[in-house]
């Protein structure tokens, strides 16, 4: 815990310069807008440099659960790509690898530091058992997310987040390879919400997909829902 409690600290201070660096740059009040080279959707996350980060906040069985998960995507890209993918903890991310690698995180806010850091900047958040969609609000302890996004830490490159809403779905879903992107022609979006159903259902288990607008912010024409659902998730 000792070691854990001195890594954050310092990872608080290289990352609250970093962020007085960006505000004197006025990198927050730029609007976000979708270009050529930086549109989405999921699969572009890996188009560029990218970083497999794992959550480790949890408890030594959730720390380990998110480091599979890493592994297994690591491996599918190793099997695809032909090549190798770095895999590093939640805590050993520092300013410098955000400037130039995509993070594709594994666990929501409650296990994943970074997740937690730059989920009140998302579109879509995930809390214990709830899920934020624009302006409507799901309870459910059984949802899980995929989601792309320019990083609010580093608005030149991509976070692409793998989370649940409950421990038990971050270990069961939250890095689901039933969702994959990298095989030839994987036509994921920008994101997409579903829940255990997936298992057996495939795309039947999802909720709600759908892609962003040019300013990486979520309107009801560019989403799909699932039969029956958009009355329950509708984001207007």
């Amino acid at each position: 815990m000792g070691n854990r409690s001195r890594r954050q600290g310092e990872m608080q201070t290289s990352w609250g310069s970093l962020h007085k660096r960006r505000s004197r740059r006025s990198i927050r009040s730029a609007v976000l807008a979708k270009t050529p080279d930086h549109y989405g959707p999921i699969k572009q996350a890996y188009f560029s440099p990218f970083l497999l980060v794992y959550g480790t906040q949890g408890d030594s069985l959730t720390s380990e659960v998110n480091l599979h998960h890493a592994r297994l995507k690591s491996f599918a890209w190793w099997i695809r790509g032909n090549g190798y993918a770095e895999i590093l903890p939640d805590t050993e991310v520092t300013p410098n690898l955000m400037e130039t690698h995509n993070l594709i995180l594994f666990g929501g806010p409650q296990t994943n530091w970074i997740t937690k850091k730059i989920a009140p900047k998302l579109p879509i958040t995930l809390k214990e058992g709830r899920v934020t969609l624009g302006k409507k609000t799901l309870d459910s302890s059984q949802l899980a997310l995929q989601l792309i996004y320019p990083n609010p830490l580093n608005p030149k490159r991509f976070i692409l987040l793998h989370a649940g809403t409950s421990l038990q779905v971050d270990s069961s879903l939250g890095g689901s390879i039933r969702l994959g992107t990298l095989y030839s022609g994987a036509g994921l979006p920008d994101f997409i919400l579903y829940d255990e159903s997936l298992k057996r259902k495939g795309w039947g288990g999802v909720l709600v997909c759908g892609f962003f607008d040019s300013h990486w912010q979520l309107k009801e024409e560019l989403l799909f829902y699932k039969l029956g659902s958009s009355k329950d998730i509708s984001v207007e």
